[in-house]
């Protein structure tokens, strides 16, 4: 490091002295790059600003939910998916099925999940609750039953064998309708609400304009439903629910879960979705979920009838194929939950790379904004 030069009554002296001479420049040039890299990353951070929020469309989602800082992710997405409804032949609703997520999506997003809900519930049978927990333990790798549970990580059913676990405790434990009511209901006593708020609103405008609605959960049939009711909150007519159904005897007891081959886990709900007929009429896929594979279950989906193609194309939403053929936009919620004990806390740029359009504060968002782009896409200006 260059030395300080002592003060004196001759202040040019300093001036004149090479090493100060030196120290000044370099304190300059510092300052000089200090400054150009602070005005720089100002810039940036503003363009990237305005490029996530600038579009008009936007403007009115952020309106819609202030407090959920929605932003715009990919911009050209957005425009493919406006274009093509503006440009049908047919009324745009008729060609719109929202896929939604339930649980953390529809349902609160600090509320319990639907398997977490019945593990948790006093209205659930104890040695029920008992064996749910040891499953919830099984999945660290450490714990004795991890392997018989789970199987070999490489086998074949393994991304199902949660699902095939729980959905047969279900069933071993005889679980009734009335326990699951009851669940719910108690979840509802303790919470609040169940359903995030605006899932009513939402619904009730796809059943006016005749948007198809499907919720596509890895969740249980009978929890959503009594969720719904107990919110007072009514499905659509053409509503679809592809998830776990429990099957009860003329007891009211569950004997089954359907489907089976494979259960409705995060992979295998996509056949459902390969099953649903009315699909394949729908162009303008619009997906809604709290997590990045949500906005990848297009590839799900059946053959459009009116185009080219298969089912979406697949990743982070906003895909368009050939001429004809499905377009998707992918709108995600990022909730801040905590996180267990050792993990590590969610990267959001996971679910920005996903969504095409994302409420940063999902824990305050509602679903005005889903709305208010159902709006748009069915009552273009």
């Amino acid at each position: 490091p260059l030395p300080l030069p002592l003060p004196c009554r001759a202040g040019d002296r300093m001036l004149r002295d090479p090493r100060a001479r030196a120290y000044a420049t370099a304190i300059t040039a510092v300052a000089a790059l200090a400054g150009a890299a602070w005005l720089w990353r100002r810039r940036r951070r503003r363009s990237s600003a305005d490029a996530t929020t600038a579009h008009p469309l936007i403007q009115t989602l952020r309106r819609a939910c202030p407090r959920g800082a929605v932003t715009l992710e990919d911009r050209g997405s957005l425009e493919r998916f406006l274009s093509a409804a503006r440009g049908s032949a047919n009324p745009a609703a008729s060609s719109l099925v929202l896929i939604i997520d339930f649980d953390l999506t529809m349902s609160a997003p600090l509320g319990a999940e639907c398997h977490h809900m019945l593990r948790d519930s006093p209205a659930m049978p104890e040695a029920f609750r008992q064996d749910v927990w040891t499953l919830f333990d099984a999945r660290d790798e450490a714990h004795p039953e991890h392997d018989a549970i789970f199987g070999a990580p490489d086998a074949p059913d393994r991304p199902h064998r949660f699902w095939m676990h729980y959905n047969k405790l279900l069933a071993k434990h005889r679980i009734t309708r009335s326990m699951v009511d009851r669940a719910v209901a108690g979840e509802k006593k303790v919470s609040g609400d169940l359903l995030r708020p605006g899932v009513g609103e939402l619904l009730a405008l796809c059943d006016e304009v005749g948007a198809l609605v499907v919720i596509l959960s890895a969740g249980i049939e009978q929890v959503i439903r009594s969720s719904f009711a107990h919110d007072g909150v009514a499905l659509p007519a053409g509503c679809h629910i592809l998830t776990n159904t429990l099957v009860f005897d003329d007891h009211d007891c569950c004997v089954a879960v359907e489907p089976t081959a494979p259960p409705a886990s995060r992979e295998g709900k996509l056949k459902l979705l390969n099953d649903l007929e009315p699909l394949r009429e729908r162009r303008l896929v619009l997906l809604i979920g709290d997590k990045p594979v949500d906005a990848r279950v297009g590839r799900g989906m059946p053959p459009f009838r009116g185009g080219g193609g298969g089912g979406g194309g697949g990743g982070g939403g906003g895909s368009e194929g050939a001429d004809g053929s499905r377009i998707e936009l992918a709108f995600g919620f990022f909730n801040e939950r905590p996180t267990e004990s050792g993990a590590l806390p969610p990267d959001v740029n996971k679910w920005r790379s996903a969504f095409n359009v994302l409420a940063h504060r999902g824990n305050e968002a509602t679903f005005a904004p889903v709305a208010a782009l159902v709006r748009a896409v069915v009552e273009p200006d």
